[in-house]
């Protein structure tokens, strides 16, 4: 994996950094989160091993495997995997508990059922599975990415992403658009195939502690001026984060997301020592890498 390099370390100097020349959607969307934050996990590649929803990251890395191995390998070897599977347990009083192996297990089946009952409609043609992309802007960068899967539908071609979620249909789309992953992968297969793809089906397994496993899509389309405009700004945030490497100043996005970051125990210390011995004393080190399937989500 190439790196940025950052010959101009001043702050928390004595760290090695880690920050991919290829950006990828969740490493942009940490940036516009909080610059802060963007610094500690995508440039310094330090994460909190005890996250509250490390279940919910291994349970939808668990499915997006299984759909991969699915379309790839068959049913035996994809519910194979799935059996053999050990999900990081929740604490009992998790909102989260409830996504165990046993649920994990009837989604898959779920899953299963719904992809056999589309082979057997065949409407849909799977062109590509776990297609990476990396493709160059007007300013010389690279954008990158990992679609789950190029599909023909009714004579186009479409991106498809395979989510879990425990929100209802509605608020699940409201999350979806705007959205730069919807926006950067029609634009980032589009130039991969040398067209514009229709735009990106986002399938989600949904799951409450009551309700589930169903499945339900949502469509996502973008049209040449959206397409262009979020070209545009990317190159514009790009400037920005120069500006912010060259400077080697990292400034907190405070806010109200502040009380659900994992590294809030960081910034709250009082002197710049104290936050290289925070991050030293609790975090540990995991370069983030767009291209593993077990990264899906910070």
């Amino acid at each position: 994996m190439i790196l940025v390099e950052h010959p101009n370390k001043k702050f928390m100097a004595e760290f090695d950094r880690y920050e991919p020349a290829i950006q990828d959607h969740t490493a942009m969307s940490v940036l516009k989160t909080c610059k802060r934050k963007y610094f500690l996990r995508i440039v310094l590649g330090r994460v909190f091993p005890k996250s509250q929803y490390q279940t919910v990251f291994d349970f939808g890395s668990a499915y997006h495997k299984f759909r991969e191995l699915l379309e790839t390998k068959g049913y035996q070897e994809a519910i194979g995997y799935i059996l053999n599977v050990k999900l990081t347990p929740a604490e009992p009083n998790s909102k989260f508990a409830y996504l165990d192996n046993i649920r994990l297990l009837k989604s898959c089946q779920a899953a299963y059922d719904h992809w056999k009952k589309e082979k057997e409609l065949n409407r849909i043609k799977v062109i590509a599975v776990e297609q990476p992309f990396n493709v160059q802007l007007p300013d010389g960068t690279f954008i990158g990415g990992r679609a789950d899967q190029i599909v023909e539908w009714n004579g186009k071609l479409w991106g498809r992403d395979f989510k879990t979620t425990s929100k209802e249909l509605s608020w699940f789309q409201r999350g979806l658009d705007p959205n730069d992953q919807a926006t950067r992968y029609i634009y980032g297969e589009s130039k991969l195939h040398g067209q514009q793809i229709e735009g990106i089906i986002f399938e989600a397994i949904y799951n409450t502690k009551t309700v589930g496993p169903k499945i339900y899509s949502a469509l996502i389309t973008k049209n040449k001026w959206q397409l262009d405009q979020w070209e545009r700004e990317q190159v514009f945030n790009n400037r920005v984060l120069k500006t912010i490497r060259e400077e080697d100043i990292w400034p907190m996005d405070d806010g109200y997301q502040c009380q659900f970051c994992d590294y809030a125990f960081v910034c709250r210390k009082s002197s710049e020592a104290a936050m290289v011995h925070e991050l030293k004393s609790n975090y540990k080190l995991s370069p983030w890498d767009h291209s593993k399937v077990e990264q899906e989500d910070i």
